[in-house]
C-alpha cells in the first residue's frame, strides 16, 4: 500500500469514527419514540403468551415456548433502544476494518451484480445497494466489509468456492442475509477465510527470486528429505510412547533404539512438530505446537514465575543494570532457588511482603469502580444472535420459501454428510430430520451453551437454524390462517346484516 493509499484511508477513517458519534445524537429522540410503541406491542406479545401458557397444563415445552417470547421481545426492545450504539459501532468497525477491505480489493473481482440488486429490491432497502466481488479462496463465506469512496459504502465479498457449490437461489439467499444485517444496523465482524485470503494475495505480488533452476531442485530435495527424517523421528517418538503395547521382544529394541536417536526436551518437541506438518498440514503442527506450549507452561510453572517476577519487582525495587553474563548467571541461580524451594511457596512469601509493603492497596483497588466488561460482552452477543436469526427470518419471507435459505446456512455451517445431502438435493429431508429430531426440549441446551458462551452465531449446528427457520415459517403459516379464516367470519357476517 502506497503513501497516497495510506493517506487516504486514514483520513476517511477519522472521518467514519467523527460520523459514528454524530450519529448517536441524530438518533437518540428517535430511538426514544421507537422505543414506546415497542414496549407497547412487546406488552400485548407477552400478556397473550401468558395467557396461552395459564390456559393448559404447566410443561416444559410451553415453558420454553413463554421463555422463548419474552426474551424476543426483551431483545427487540433492547435492539431499538441501542440503535445509537449499534450505528456508532457500525462506523467505528468499517473504520477499523478498511485495511482488510483494501488488501482484499486489491485482488479481487468484480462480480455481476444482478444478484445483489435483485436481494437490494426484495428488501426495499434505503441505502446504496453494496456491491459484490469474487476473491479466489478455497473455503466457503461471504464477508461484508467497508469500500472506499467514492465507490459504494459497503461490499459483499464472496468466495469462489461458494459461488461454485451454491445455485443461485441459494446465493441470492445469503445475501439476502447480508443486506438484513446492513439494513438492521448490525456491525460487521472479521472472518478467518477473509483475513487469510487477503494475506495469500499479498503474499501472490511478491517477486520471486531469481535462482536457477537446479538450485530450487536442489533446495527442494533439502527440504524434502529434512521434512522425511522429521517424519521419521516423530513416528518413533510415537513407538516409543506405546512401546508397552508391543511384544515383548521388540519392546528392548524399541528402547533402545529411541535411547540413541531420539533428540531430547524441546528440540525433540520441534521436530515433531515439523513432522506432523508434513504429515497432517498447517492445522495439526499449529494444534501440536500449541499442545506442547501448554504442557511446557504446565511443567515448568512458566506464568507463577512470571507473577513472582512482578512480585520481586514491587517488593525489592528494580534490580541495577549489571552486565548480560552476570545477569544470566544470577537468574539461573535465583531459578534454582525457587524450584528448590517451591514456587508456590514463593510466591504467597512475596504476595505476604507486598501486603505489608503495600498496605493500603488492597483497599484502593476494592474502591476502584470496574465495568461489567463480561456482562456488557454476554448483552451484545445477545443481540449479535437475535438479529442473525431475524435476518434468517427476513430472507425466507423475501424469498417465499425457507428451502433456499436452509440450502445456504448448510453451505456456511453445516457438516459435510449434510452438505453430501444438499448436493443430492435432499434439502426437505434435512428439514424433516430437525423437524423430527429438534423439538424444544432438544433445543434449549444449544440456546444455553451460545448464552453461556456468549457466542457470536445462535447455535453452532446448522439443523438448529433451519428449525428456527421452520418455527417462524408455522408461525406465519398459522397467523395467515386465523387472519384468512377471520376475513371470513366478517365477511359472512356482513352479509347476512
Amino acid at each position: 500500500m502506497g503513501r497516497s493509499e495510506l493517506a487516504k484511508s486514514s483520513i476517511i477513517t477519522l472521518a467514519l469514527l467523527a460520523l459514528a458519534f454524530v450519529a448517536v445524537d441524530k438518533t437518540t429522540a428517535w430511538s426514544l419514540e421507537s422505543a414506546k410503541a415497542r414496549i407497547q406491542d412487546a406488552q400485548q406479545e407477552v400478556s397473550s403468551a401468558t395467557e396461552d401458557l395459564t390456559k393448559e397444563p404447566l410443561t416444559p415445552e410451553s415453558a420454553a415456548t413463554w421463555m422463548k417470547v419474552v426474551g424476543s421481545q426483551l431483545l427487540r426492545g433492547a435492539a431499538v433502544v441501542a440503535l445509537p450504539a449499534r450505528m456508532s459501532l457500525q462506523a467505528s468497525s468499517a473504520a477499523l476494518l478498511l485495511p482488510l477491505s483494501t488488501a482484499l480489493l486489491r485482488h479481487a473481482q468484480t462480480a455481476p451484480n444482478t444478484t445483489i440488486s435483485q436481494a437490494c429490491q426484495l428488501l426495499e432497502v434505503r441505502f446504496p445497494c453494496p456491491e459484490m466481488l469474487l476473491v479466489d479462496s478455497d473455503s466457503v463465506g461471504l464477508q461484508t466489509l467497508p469500500l472506499l469512496p467514492p465507490t459504494r459504502l459497503w461490499g459483499v465479498f464472496v468466495s469462489r468456492a461458494l459461488v461454485a457449490k451454491a445455485s443461485q437461489p441459494q446465493l441470492l439467499a445469503l445475501l439476502l442475509r447480508e443486506v438484513a444485517l446492513l439494513q438492521m444496523r448490525v456491525p460487521p465482524l472479521p472472518q478467518l477465510w477473509a483475513v487469510l485470503a487477503a494475506i495469500k494475495g499479498k503474499a501472490k505480488t511478491r517477486r520471486a527470486p531469481t535462482h536457477s533452476k537446479t538450485h530450487r531442485t536442489f533446495s527442494q530435495l533439502q527440504r524434502a528429505r529434512i521434512q522425511e527424517l522429521c517424519r521419521v523421528h516423530r513416528g518413533l517418538s510415537e513407538v516409543q510412547a506405546r512401546h508397552d503395547q508391543l511384544p515383548l521382544p521388540l519392546q528392548a529394541p524399541v528402547t533402545e533404539a529411541a535411547r540413541h536417536l531420539l533428540l531430547p526436551g524441546v528440540l525433540g518437541d520441534c521436530v515433531n512438530v515439523v513432522g506432523t506438518y508434513a504429515d497432517r498440514g498447517v492445522v495439526a503442527a499449529v494444534q501440536e505446537a500449541g499442545s506442547d506450549v501448554a504442557d511446557y507452561i504446565e511443567d515448568f510453572q512458566l506464568l507463577r514465575l512470571v507473577r513472582i517476577a512482578r512480585l520481586n519487582v514491587d517488593v525489592f525495587g528494580k534490580p541495577k543494570r549489571k552486565p548480560l553474563t552476570k545477569t544470566i548467571h544470577e537468574t539461573r541461580v535465583n531459578l534454582q532457588r525457587v524450584y528448590s524451594i517451591g514456587p508456590k511457596r514463593v510466591e504467597g512469601l512475596l504476595k505476604a511482603a507486598s501486603k505489608v509493603r503495600h498496605p493500603t492497596r488492597v483497599l484502593r483497588q476494592r474502591r476502584r469502580p470496574k465495568l461489567p466488561f463480561f456482562e456488557i460482552w454476554t448483552a451484545c452477543t445477545a443481540m449479535n444472535r437475535a438479529a442473525t436469526l431475524l435476518a434468517d427470518h427476513q430472507a425466507a419471507k423475501a424469498m417465499g420459501s425457507i428451502d433456499h435459505v436452509a440450502g445456504g446456512l448448510v453451505l456456511l455451517h453445516g457438516t459435510p454428510l449434510e452438505q453430501r445431502r444438499l448436493r443430492r438435493g435432499d434439502i426437505r429431508g434435512l428439514l424433516e430430520d430437525a423437524q423430527s429430531d429438534l423439538p424444544v426440549r432438544r433445543r434449549w441446551p444449544h440456546w444455553l451453551g451460545a448464552f453461556i458462551k456468549a457466542g457470536l452465531q445462535p447455535a453452532s449446528s446448522s439443523a438448529v437454524r433451519c428449525k428456527c427457520l421452520l418455527d417462524c415459517s408455522e408461525k406465519r403459516h398459522a397467523s395467515r390462517r386465523i387472519r384468512e379464516h377471520l376475513l371470513t367470519t366478517g365477511n359472512e357476517q356482513t352479509s347476512f346484516l
